[in-house]
């Protein structure tokens, strides 16, 4: 993709401290998304997905070149008909704004549904499950901006279906 008139910083301020942008023309982006999701075997659901990009403009270093997410469920059964369990995980590479640098990093989270019966789950979600410290977003305007990105967090929830169609296929 080529874009016009894209502001880039001058890496020069106004006397009073503001930052000085100039009109970009031709910027060029390219990148792919690759994504798949099916049942593995019975039960067992897996959802993957890869994100390249690039960009000719100089200080697009804030967004990531590289992202990565897989994630799971595995719907059990005898004993344990009912339950599922899950686990998802996300990855960036390096991102920077200004004099900021964020390493690349990893994010796991966990989940559990218990389907008590045809109208009624249970679930538990668990995200953020080692606590890691991250930019949810960053940019440099002149001064640098983030954002921090959410800390471990544990939800629980009840659902319950009226129609009767609750979640995922329960035998007997």
């Amino acid at each position: 993709m080529k874009t016009d008139n894209v502001a880039q910083s001058t890496g020069q301020r106004t006397t009073d401290g503001i930052t000085i942008y100039r009109s970009v023309l031709g910027v060029s982006r390219r990148g792919y998304e690759l994504e798949l999701s099916g049942e593995l075997a019975p039960g067992l659901q897996a959802q993957g997905g890869y994100v390249m990009n690039s960009s000719s403009l100089r200080d697009s270093d804030y967004l990531p070149k590289n992202q990565f997410k897989l994630a799971t469920t595995y719907q059990l059964r005898g004993a344990f008909d009912g339950l599922t369990l899950g686990a998802a995980t996300r990855w960036q590479s390096t991102t920077s704004a200004g004099a900021l640098k964020q390493h690349s990093f990893w994010i796991v989270d966990l989940m559990t549904r218990y389907r008590v019966n045809q109208h009624l789950s249970l679930n538990l979600n668990v995200r953020n499950l080692f606590d890691k410290s991250y930019f949810a977003g960053m940019r440099d305007f002149g001064r640098i901006q983030y954002t921090w990105g959410a800390p471990r967090s544990v939800d629980v929830s009840m659902r319950y279906d009226f129609s009767g169609g609750a979640p995922g296929p329960r035998s007997g």
